[in-house]
């Protein structure tokens, strides 16, 4: 919260805590690659978390329930009380109203029925037959009020005990919607507070709580029971998605950090996206199903125990001492020489004194509180426009059940994230982030000419693609905004922006009815503007973060190596030249700009 108040903002230390690069105090081993796995387990479990509606409501055939009392066979009862749909199929949620018991008629529970009753029941009977002569032409309908299922696949599924069909389908979007729901309001609340608290107790206690509600899950037997854990399981695994990343990130050295928070969240969400598939190709009850998906969740409490404090945000919150003994920890374990880590905390607390003898606040600079604020904001609208995107397209492929869709998801976020890795040492994160925002784009422009002429082939094959394109974005962008933010305020805009995200999730299962009416081709209109206009809002974003433009200081462009080799080649060539005195200079009088050790550190970085 204090990233919007400017006067809260000049509380802190923004500089001191991204002064230093990890390398320099504990260097990069066996501490982080524990963290890796952390990251990997808690980004399987936001897929796994996110997608467990689509094995827990599966669909199954269903039809309008024979009354109690009616002694007719089923294959009759679908022949006799069934009426077609537009396709020529039997309807599932119709049925004939002649075929239904007249208000008055009361239906017996016992076998023997008066002869009363009995005469009620044939004529019931013969008139649901259309043997009447008046019944002929009666094809008046009502919908169904109970159902029966298809008893192969009834057990796999929670349609069938909750009767989840018909007008009641909208109960299963409405689970997936509170899911999102949840998240908001939960990032939202813990997004205040996040930056004050220890980053390691926001961890343990979301994956506490996570283990807690994916428990009620599993015991839940009525759907609002089930519709509760659910909301508050898709807020708590968030949290522990944004923590669980912000830990690795902050104590990963600077030369390799985007590449590898990106590569081991990929590798979660794609071993995640197998466990889907694997899952699938076992037929077993809903619940057993629930419990073995969801089971790699309840790993996420013993990891977190196992993970540090971050000592970023300790330094950050000017709690050197515990910095320094997380620093010693990580040496030791990394093998890191103890004496590079003291010199480190010593340079960082004459740091810390310096600014607070003598705050400085530069107007345009990165850490200025106006930019900053900047920054979130664009980056609200970009992460809510891709999530949307993203959602979209999972929505499109729930009703598709072609085989190597799948796959072909797997195989598309395969190589969206081979490009990436690929790409990220050597292009600025922001430039990446706004070519795959455009390539995404221009997809869902594709998708929505496809899906409005009907070509359904090359409408599955861009779904694919969008799906795999735009969950390597979102990753990327999350990334992005780690690097955009100080470790002062970090998880409170992660957790801001993570919000904005299940913002567009929660919009995109709304639009899910649209996709029910063969309206898809508008949604993806939809998306492919808000892509657009975000392309607009990311505009006001610095070109570089800090720790690129540290890179950049340090190796220099090639463009600025040229210019600084011919300054030198320049300033050490001997002139013959007059002065204003009128004595001509000697060669050996001059000194070469490289050679003055005053002036030569500033020439070699460029400044």
């Amino acid at each position: 919260m204090d990233l919007f108040f400017p006067k809260l903002l000049a509380r802190y230390d923004l500089r001191t805590s991204e002064s230093f690069d990890c390398q320099d105090g504990f260097g990069y081993g066996t501490f982080q690659k524990r963290l890796f796995i952390l990251l990997i387990l808690a980004s399987f479990s936001v897929i796994c978390q996110t997608s467990i509606a689509t094995h827990v409501f599966g669909d199954v055939d269903h039809w309008c329930k024979r009354p109690r009392g009616l002694n007719i066979s089923l294959a009759e009862w679908k022949n006799i009380a069934l009426p077609l749909e537009a396709d020529g199929r039997l309807s599932q949620c119709r049925v004939y109203e002649r075929c239904m018991p007249p208000v008055d008629l009361n239906l017996p529970n016992r076998q023997r029925v008066d002869s009363g009753t009995r005469e009620q029941l044939d004529w019931w009977y013969n008139d649901c037959l259309n043997t009447g002569p008046e019944a002929a032409n009666d094809t008046r309908e009502k919908f169904c009020q109970e159902w029966e299922y298809d008893d192969s696949v009834a057990d796999s599924t929670a349609v069938t005990p909750w009767n989840l069909v018909c007008h009641r389908r909208l109960l299963r979007i409405a689970v997936v919607a509170l899911q999102y729901a949840g998240a908001v309001l939960i990032l939202v609340i813990s997004g205040i507070y996040a930056d004050s608290l220890s980053r390691w107790r926001c961890l343990l206690a979301s994956a506490a709580a996570l283990s807690t509600t994916t428990v009620c899950n599993f015991l839940a037997n009525t759907y609002y029971l089930y519709a509760a854990a659910r909301f508050l399981a898709g807020g708590f695994v968030a949290v522990n998605e944004v923590f669980s990343t912000v830990i690795p990130f902050e104590v990963t050295a600077h030369a390799h950090r985007p590449q590898q928070v990106i590569l081991w969240q990929m590798v979660g969400i794609l071993l995640a996206e197998l466990w889907e598939i694997l899952m699938r190709r076992f037929t077993m009850s809903w619940s057993l199903k629930q419990l073995v998906f969801l089971a790699p969740t309840l790993l996420l409490l013993p990891v977190s125990l196992m993970a540090p404090e971050s000592p970023r945000w300790l330094v950050a919150k000017g709690r050197l001492h515990e910095a320094e003994a997380v620093m010693i920890q990580a040496a030791n374990i990394n093998d890191f020489p103890l004496p590079d880590t003291a010199a480190l905390m010593h340079r960082l607390r004459e740091q810390a004194e310096a600014r607070t003898c003598s705050p400085i606040a530069i107007e345009g600079d990165m850490l200025d509180s106006h930019s900053l604020r900047r920054r979130v904001l664009a980056m609200f609208v970009a992460y809510f426009s891709i999530t949307f995107s993203y959602y979209v397209a999972v929505f499109a492929t729930a009703p598709i059940h072609d085989v190597w869709m799948p796959y072909g998801v797997v195989v598309a976020t395969l190589f969206s994230c081979g490009v990436m890795q690929a790409l990220v040492s050597g292009i600025a994160l922001v430039t990446m982030m706004n070519t795959f925002l455009v390539m995404t784009a221009v997809i869902d422009c594709l998708l929505s000419v496809a899906a409005g002429t009907g070509v359904t082939t090359i409408t599955n094959v861009l779904i694919v693609l969008s799906r795999g394109v735009s969950l390597a974005v979102i990753v990327h962008v999350l990334v992005f905004v780690m690097e955009l933010f100080p470790s002062a305020v970090r998880s409170g805009a992660v957790c801001w922006v993570f919000a904005s995200g299940r913002v567009g999730a929660l919009f995109s299962s709304v639009t899910f009815e649209l996709y029910l009416h063969g309206r898809e081709y508008m949604v993806f209109a939809v998306a492919a503007f808000l892509l657009f206009l975000s392309l607009l809002v990311i505009r006001v974003l610095p070109r570089t973060t800090m720790v690129e433009q540290a890179k950049e200081a340090n190796r220099g462009s090639p463009s600025t190596r040229n210019t600084m080799e011919h300054m030198r080649r320049t300033l050490d060539r001997p002139t013959d030249r007059k002065t204003k005195y009128g004595s001509a200079e000697h060669p050996r009088g001059r000194r070469s700009l490289t050679s003055d050790p005053e002036v030569s550190p500033k020439a070699s970085t460029g400044r």
